[in-house]
């Protein structure tokens, strides 16, 4: 594993954390983004989705680690009934599976040419 896929694989784990993190967060905890919350679902869960899809080697591997992200969200929506201040919102399950899917499809236009530059692919 080289240098700039190691920090893409660092850089997705480390966003899988935040995301994780702050989907269980009690509501009065989250900072106000001033930013539409399905809106915000798409702009997390596209990198969330492409960051594998791009620097995993394995096309099998890339792809069910984007995948898995989609319902990765349905679950973390789930967890917010449980958490005070916040619910379930099936726009928010929609727009996490939306971003996934906008990921995806970025990281296989992008894909071509990462693996063009072999020294920097993860070989998973």
């Amino acid at each position: 594993m080289k240098h700039q896929s190691r920090r893409l694989l660092i850089a997705w784990v480390a966003l899988l954390v935040a995301v994780i993190v702050l989907s269980v967060l009690p509501g009065q905890a989250l900072p106000a983004v001033g930013v539409d919350d399905s809106l915000m679902h798409w702009l997390v869960y596209v990198p969330l989705a492409l960051l594998p899809t791009v620097a995993i080697a394995s096309r099998l591997t890339a792809s069910l680690a984007a995948i898995l992200m989609a319902p990765l969200g349905l679950v973390l929506e789930v967890a917010q009934m449980v958490a005070p201040g916040r619910r379930f919102e099936w726009s928010d399950v929609a727009a996490d599976a939306l971003g996934v899917m906008a990921g995806m499809v970025l990281g296989w236009l992008v894909r071509p040419w990462w693996r063009s530059r072999a020294d920097l692919r993860i070989p998973v």
